[in-house]
């Protein structure tokens, strides 16, 4: 790397070196460690510890067993009922700019929506949405 810190470089660096600050003042403890891919295609994660293991390093490669996951089918367009499966706020400064929302259908498929309602980005903030009926119109909005 020419520099650190920088998009796709090595942001989690920053993570693992405080990891081993917090580990250094807590020995015996163990620290967990996630990152993603540029892209958010890829996962990764680390256990650290003030202790050497007991064994070998060991690396498995577990991709037949994450493709033999099940998948849910998506639809990019939705117009109907849905129940919110998760849910976040985004911010500008300060304030709540817009929710963003993963939903299911009534068949089970995933789709997507937003909301910029100020009284649902401040519900959002303080009342569980996960599991809640709402509605997207044919635009990807999302109401209660």
């Amino acid at each position: 790397l020419t520099f650190g810190g920088g998009p796709l470089n090595n942001y989690v660096m920053h993570s693992i070196a405080r990891m081993v600050e917090l580990l250094r003042d807590n020995p015996g403890k163990k620290g967990f460690v996630t990152a993603n891919g540029g892209f958010l295609t890829k996962h990764a994660f680390g256990v650290y510890s003030t202790e050497a293991p007991k064994g070998d390093y060991q690396h498995e490669n577990l991709q037949a067993e994450v493709d033999a996951c099940p998948t849910r089918e998506w639809l990019v367009d939705h117009n109907g009922d849905v129940t919110i499966e998760s849910y976040t706020v985004m911010f500008s400064g300060d304030e709540p700019a817009v929710g963003h929302f993963a939903c299911l259908t009534a068949n089970g498929k995933r789709t997507w929506a937003n909301s910029s309602d100020p009284d649902i980005l401040q519900d959002m903030q303080v009342t569980e949405y996960c599991g809640r009926a709402a509605r997207i119109d044919g635009a990807g909005n999302l109401t209660l």
